[in-house]
């Protein structure tokens, strides 16, 4: 009983989040027409071939966005890790290149997130396959630029790391010597 009224409320909390979103639960009607819209598309191999393109370029910056979002993570932990450092002992450029890169890779992992969003093509986008072609450019377009810039943010994030440990070092051999 108990589990009846969890799955039926499960489903009424599911029904609603995909109706603010503007969807519906398909219904066989619906799925039907899905179906007859990518036979048509699908049956035309110039088509086929242009689709396959181009969700091939999204499939590589999923991929690439991926190992981005992995690579940030294992940054975000060494600078977690010279924060424990720094409390000790550091000074103010030390400070200053430690927060500014650590603040930089967090922009980039959420910037990362924006490229990996979830799409599913409608029933509408593929009455109208040429349309739909034009808007899957758009998106690839749009996604590479965002990529291109988490990536240059998460360089700019290994270059304040490389900096905090040069001064780091420089700062440990001149208080041997000095």
């Amino acid at each position: 009983m108990v589990f009846k009224a969890f799955k039926t409320a499960r489903m009424r909390i599911l029904r609603n989040l995909i109706e603010k979103n503007g969807n519906t639960l398909p219904n066989n009607a619906a799925i039907k027409e899905h179906i007859q819209s990518l036979d048509r598309v699908f049956d035309d191999d110039k088509h086929k071939s242009l689709l396959d393109f181009l969700y091939g370029n999204l499939s590589i910056l999923d991929n690439k966005t991926s190992a981005l979002l992995s690579f940030n993570a294992f940054i975000l932990t060494i600078f977690s890790i010279f924060f424990v450092f720094l409390n000790e002992n550091g000074n103010m450029l030390m400070f200053t290149l430690l927060y500014t890169g650590f603040f930089i890779c967090i922009i980039s992992t959420f910037i990362c997130l924006s490229v990996v969003s979830l799409y599913w093509s409608t029933t509408s986008d593929f009455k109208n396959a040429r349309e739909h072609m034009v808007n899957l450019i758009k998106v690839r377009d749009e996604r590479t630029v965002i990529y291109m810039l988490s990536w240059r943010m998460s360089f700019w994030s290994m270059l304040s790391l490389f900096l905090f440990v040069v001064v780091v070092s420089i700062s440990k051999i001149s208080a041997q010597f000095f």
